[in-house]
């Protein structure tokens, strides 16, 4: 059974939902099939041990004496995955605070209702007037809202040239803003690969949307970001950053995710130049993201940017926040192996508060197959071996890291950075101890280099 789509997707379902699927069978507005019903409690009742059960025992537990007819158990199975499918659209199709108008004067357009038109165009204005960011999706439901006013207005025979004024200029916000998060991420996937990728004629709008279009606020958050990667300009990350503040009050932050992670990218990009100021930015932005679920999704967080956030959080010895958000979001991280990622990430925080074998401990617990997590890990155990003067056993580990990193499917920034921790952590280990010539020499190479992730770490050791 564990190659079936229906057991993958069941198994995809957090605890809450598989339980609403059961109350979702047995109303017979959604399913007749009583079959149906039966083979979904079978695996609800046996989801721990559902992969290691054949096809044969399911079907026999629902057709008891009969001989085993694989082709009707496939047809029970896609039809009950058609049901959790059809739940799945019914429980996550969360509209945006425009679509119940658009649905309402459609509605009473389709029984020619004017009185509910009129009504519902009523609510509909006080409504945007209350909406001072939209998001994509608004913009879009707005754009055909204008569309079935400008044809309602026709048919009234009261066309008013604001009413097309208004059509065209949601049309253009929702095509612009559109444009805008395509051509910044092709920017910044230019940058981190060195590539030449044709984001087509939009450069050649800048200027025209410049003029006449940032007064809508994430249309202005995404044209700074735009001009902030093709530029490198400091000045424009500070309108940047107060552009995002002012779009926090939007209502679905989904929009918002890619412009923080494009901060984000770009303060590190400063970082790895050498401005460090640009470590509290990043610290700031992982904040605002977590606490106004920005970088949350279903609930759950990535794995990545866990660890990231805690990172940064370390780095700048904030350890009470790493600590806080380390347990808060322990059993929300969107992975099948939660507790290895807690685990690497809690063997982090002791290690910054010197409980070297508690941290070692718990490194000894994770089990990760992503590979960049993996050399995470050991740069974590690494370090543990280093602070506890295990020299021998670093270099030994030293040499399977470095071996590690020949691995394909390693950016070439990663393996860089990982390359030089490597050889800065055998030359620490190896130089005299009372050698204040080689300690200077090797102090100066660290400070020098663009790309070290472990730089602060290094250098304290040094010191």
């Amino acid at each position: 059974m564990y190659k079936s789509k229906l057991i993958q997707v069941f198994s995809k379902l957090s605890s809450k939902d598989q339980l609403l699927i059961k109350s979702y069978l047995r109303d017979v507005s959604f399913n007749t099939h009583n079959k149906v019903i039966e083979l979904y409690d079978f695996i609800y009742e046996h989801k721990e041990s559902i992969h290691n059960i054949d096809k044969k025992t399911v079907y026999h537990y629902l057709f008891k004496n009969e001989n085993f007819n694989d082709l009707a158990l496939r047809h029970l199975m896609s039809y009950l995955l058609k049901q959790i499918e059809q739940f799945g659209m019914i429980r996550f199709n969360e509209k945006n605070s425009f679509e119940e108008f658009n649905d309402e004067l459609r509605f009473y357009a389709n029984i020619d209702y004017e009185k509910g038109i009129e009504e519902s165009i009523s609510r509909y204005q006080k409504e945007l007037q209350k909406n001072n960011v939209l998001n994509t999706e608004e913009i879009y439901t707005k754009y055909l809202i204008d569309t079935f006013l400008y044809n309602h207005s026709i048919k009234q025979k009261r066309t008013d040239i604001t009413q097309l004024t208004e059509l065209n200029k949601s049309l253009d916000e929702f095509f612009i803003l559109s444009k805008l998060k395509v051509a910044c991420n092709i920017l910044n996937q230019q940058n981190i690969f060195n590539l030449t990728i044709d984001s087509g004629f939009f450069k050649d709008l800048m200027e025209y949307v410049g003029k006449l279009y940032l007064s809508n606020k994430m249309i202005s958050l995404y044209y700074h970001i735009y001009n902030l990667i093709s530029t490198n300009d400091d000045k424009i990350y500070e309108l940047c950053v107060q552009n995002l503040e002012e779009c926090l009050t939007i209502r679905k932050k989904n929009d918002l995710k890619d412009a923080l992670v494009l901060l984000i990218n770009f303060c590190i990009k400063k970082i790895n130049q050498g401005h460090a100021q640009y470590e509290v930015e990043v610290f700031n932005h992982y904040k605002i993201g977590i606490d106004n679920n920005i970088l949350i999704e279903r609930n759950l967080l990535s794995p990545f940017t866990y660890s990231n956030a805690l990172n940064i959080a370390i780095k700048l010895n904030n350890l009470d926040w790493a600590e806080e958000m380390l347990e808060k979001y322990k059993e929300y991280l969107d992975t099948e192996y939660p507790y290895d990622y807690y685990s690497l990430n809690k063997a982090k925080v002791l290690l910054a508060y010197k409980k070297f074998n508690e941290a070692l401990d718990f490194v000894n617990k994770t089990e990760i197959n992503d590979l960049l997590t993996q050399l995470q890990l050991r740069i974590v155990q690494l370090k543990i071996f280093i602070e506890l003067d295990e020299y021998r056993l670093a270099e030994s580990y030293i040499a399977n890291f470095k071996q590690l990193l020949k691995r394909k499917g390693i950016i070439n920034y990663h393996k860089t950075n990982f390359n030089k921790i490597a050889s800065y952590m055998l030359k620490l280990i190896k130089i005299a101890p009372y050698s204040k010539a080689g300690k200077m020499k090797l102090i100066k190479a660290i400070q020098m280099e663009p790309v070290l992730s472990e730089k602060s770490w290094l250098l304290e050791k040094l010191n």
